[in-house]
């Protein structure tokens, strides 16, 4: 059984928070423009980082795995 590495689960939950994000912003601007993108960019690189601050990174991970969230 392979276990996921710290890095697997920061980069699964970077790209999931981004996704969501995205699509957020795509309701309320007819595209993204360079400056939106990195604010979507940095807005879930910041949640990341404080989930896995928090300890919470795997927890959301799993549920992530699960299509729970």
């Amino acid at each position: 059984m392979q276990t996921d590495t710290f890095e697997d689960m920061k980069d699964a939950v970077y790209l999931h928070l981004y996704t969501m994000y995205g699509k957020i912003a795509m309701e309320c601007f007819p595209y993204l423009t360079t400056d939106v993108a990195n604010i979507i960019s940095m807005s879930a690189y910041q949640e990341m980082i404080q989930m896995a601050q928090g300890g919470y990174l795997r927890n959301y991970y799993e549920r992530l795995k699960r299509n729970a969230v």
